[in-house]
C-alpha cells in the first residue's frame, strides 16, 4: 500500500534536496556555534546586549532550519515515492545527514552530560547509580558539567551499562564522552532505518529509509543531541518489524530491550499481548518476555536489591515542568489541581483498554500504540521533552500508512520550533515551557489524532 493518499507531483532530482537539508544543517550549526562559544555580553547595540540581538538570531536560524529541513525532507520523501531516489541514493545521502548532524555541538540540552556523570558514578567512583547521585562527589572535575547532580539514575540497566561503558572510555573528557553517546546515538538512527527497511518491501524500502534517516527532527535529537531514546528506538523499531513479520518472541524480547533502556515506552506492552493473544501467539509472547525477565535478573541483583534501589522509578513523578501537570499546579495550585492530576491517569487508563480492544495485528498496533502513547504524553506525563516522540515513531516508521507518515512529518517542523523560545531567550522558564509543550507535542498530536475518525484504507 502506498503511503500517501494521491500522487505525489514530478519529483525533483534527488541530489537537490539534499542539498537544501545541508543548507539547513548550516543553519544549525550556526546556532549551535553561537549558543556555544559566543556569548555577546557587555555590548550594547541600537540600544539592546549584543546578546540580545545573538538571541533573536539564533531564534531564526533555528527556524530556517525547521522550515528548510523539512521542505527537504518532504522533497526526498517525494522523490523516493516516485521512483527518483532509490534506496541506495537515500541510504548514502542519510547517511551524509547523519554525519552532518553528529559533528554539530549540541546545544539545545545538556543530557549528554548527565548521561556522563550517572555513569562515572560506578565506573569512576565505585557507587550503585540508581542509589547514589553524581552530587554525592563534589571533587568530581567533571561535576559543574551535569544539570541534574542531586538526581540518580533515572533510566533502565541497559542505559545504565552504556553510561558506565562510555564513562570508562572517556576519562576525564566531558567532550571525548559527549561525542562517544553521539557517535553511539547515531548509529542508533541509521540502525533503525536499516531495521524499518528490512520490514519493508519493494519502492516502499526507499520510502521507509528516507523517512527515518532524513528526518531533521530524529537527526537534531540523536545525533546533535544524542538522546537515549535513539536505543530505545532501535529495539522498538525490531520489536515492530518483528510483529510485523510474525516473530512474535523476537519482538517481544526486543520490546523488553527497550523498556530496559528507558521505560517511559511500557505502556505498549499490553498492545503487545494483545495482538499475540489474537493472533494466536500467546506462547511466543510469553517466551519473550520470559527472556526479557531473565535479562532482568543481573540488573537485579547488581543494582536493584540495594536499599533504595528502585525509588528511582516512582522519584521521577516528582520532576514536572512543561506538562498538563505543571501547568494546572501553577494555575491552580498543587491541591486544587490533583483531581485533574487523577483524570488523566483515569483517560491514560480509557486509551489503553481501547487501545487493547482494537490491536489484533501489526497495523493495528501501529496505530493504536501511536495514540496511545500521544494521550500518555498529553494528560499524564508531569514532564515532557520533544525527543519522547520517539516513544512512538518507529511503530508509525513500520507502518507506513498516510495517518502515521504525516506524524513523521508534523513531528519534522515541529520539534525544532519547539525550541525558538529557548533559543531566543536561553531561559527555561514558562515561557519556553508554554511554547515548546504547544508547539512541539499539543500541534503535532492535534495534527495525527484529528485523524482517527478517518483510517487509512488497508
Amino acid at each position: 500500500m502506498s503511503p500517501w493518499r494521491r500522487p505525489a507531483p514530478a519529483a525533483s532530482p534527488p541530489l537537490r534536496p539534499l542539498r537544501l537539508a545541508l543548507v539547513a544543517f548550516t543553519a544549525l550549526a550556526l546556532a549551535a556555534l553561537r549558543h556555544v562559544f559566543v556569548w555577546g555580553g557587555g555590548r550594547p547595540v541600537l540600544g539592546a546586549e549584543l546578546h540580545v540581538w545573538l538571541g533573536i538570531g539564533e531564534g531564526v536560524l533555528l527556524c530556517a532550519f525547521a522550515v528548510l529541513g523539512s521542505t527537504a525532507y518532504l522533497a526526498a520523501l517525494r522523490a523516493a515515492q516516485a521512483g527518483t531516489l532509490d534506496e541506495r541514493m537515500a541510504l548514502r545521502s542519510g547517511l551524509v545527514l547523519t554525519a552532518v548532524a553528529f559533528a554539530i555541538p549540541h546545544f539545545l540540552s545538556s543530557d549528554l552530560y548527565d548521561y556522563l556523570l550517572r555513569g562515572r558514578v560506578e565506573a569512576v567512583h565505585g557507587a550503585n547509580p540508581y542509589t547514589t547521585a553524581p552530587g554525592a562527589f563534589p571533587a568530581d572535575p567533571l561535576l559543574a558539567m551535569a544539570q541534574w547532580p542531586e538526581w540518580a539514575m533515572p533510566y533502565g540497566p541497559v542505559q545504565a551499562l552504556v553510561q558506565w561503558a562510555v564513562a570508562a572510555l572517556a576519562g576525564e573528557s566531558a567532550w571525548l564522552g559527549a561525542y562517544l553517546f553521539k557517535a553511539l546515538f547515531a548509529a542508533c538512527h541509521v540502525a533503525t532505518a536499516l531495521v524499518l527497511r528490512a520490514a519493508c518491501t519493494g519502492p516502499s524500502r526507499a520510502v521507509a529509509l528516507t523517512l527515518w534517516l532524513w528526518n531533521p527532527a530524529l537527526l537534531l535529537e540523536s545525533a546533535t543531541h544524542g538522546h537515549n531514546e535513539a536505543l530505545m528506538a532501535l529495539f522498538l523499531a525490531c520489536a515492530a518489524g518483528g510483529i510485523a513479520r510474525g516473530r512474535v518472541a523476537a519482538g517481544t524480547l526486543a520490546f523488553g530491550l527497550a523498556v530496559l533502556t528507558k521505560h517511559g515506552c511500557a505502556v505498549l506492552g499490553p498492545l503487545l499481548l494483545a495482538c499475540a493473544w489474537r493472533q494466536g501467539r500467546l506462547g511466543s509472547f510469553l517466551l519473550g518476555a520470559a527472556g526479557s525477565i531473565a535479562l532482568t535478573v543481573p540488573a537485579v541483583l547488581h543494582w536493584f536489591l540495594a536499599p533504595g534501589g528502585l525509588d528511582w522509578l516512582t522519584r521521577q513523578t516528582a520532576n514536572r515542568g512543561t506538562s498538563l501537570q505543571h501547568f494546572a499546579g501553577l494555575a491552580l495550585g498543587a491541591d486544587a489541581a490533583r483531581p485533574l492530576l487523577l483524570a488523566g491517569y483515569a483517560v491514560l487508563l480509557a486509551a489503553l483498554a481501547r487501545a487493547c480492544l482494537r490491536t489484533r495485528d501489526a497495523r493495528t498496533l501501529a496505530h493504536e500504540g501511536t495514540t496511545l502513547v500521544l494521550v500518555l504524553l498529553l494528560v499524564s506525563m508531569p514532564l515532557f521533552s520533544p525527543w519522547y516522540h520517539l516513544w512512538w515513531l518507529p511503530l508509525a516508521g513500520a507502518a507506513l500508512t498516510p495517518r502515521l507518515v504525516g506524524g513523521l512529518l508534523a513531528v519534522a517542523v515541529c520539534v525544532p520550533l519547539s525550541y525558538v523560545v529557548y533559543a531566543t531567550t536561553r531561559s527555561f522558564g514558562l515561557d519556553h515551557q508554554l511554547w515548546q509543550w504547544t508547539v512541539g507535542l499539543a500541534v503535532p498530536s492535534a495534527l495525527i489524532l484529528r485523524r482517527r475518525a478517518a483510517p487509512d484504507p488497508g
